[in-house]
């Protein structure tokens, strides 16, 4: 399982920094009410 470093900054709200999976984070977005963002490509692409 990837984990991720990642900081979000909202005006208005307090910095928050963790170390979380990608469900994670999106979950805390949600929470925020904040866009989420696309999850990275893992896995081979055909062209």
């Amino acid at each position: 399982m990837t984990h991720y470093a990642w900081t979000i900054e909202a005006k208005g709200r307090q910095t928050i920094q963790k170390v979380t999976t990608i469900e994670d984070m999106h979950d805390v977005l949600r929470v925020l009410e904040l866009p989420g963002v696309a999850p990275p490509h893992t896995g081979s692409r055909k062209c």
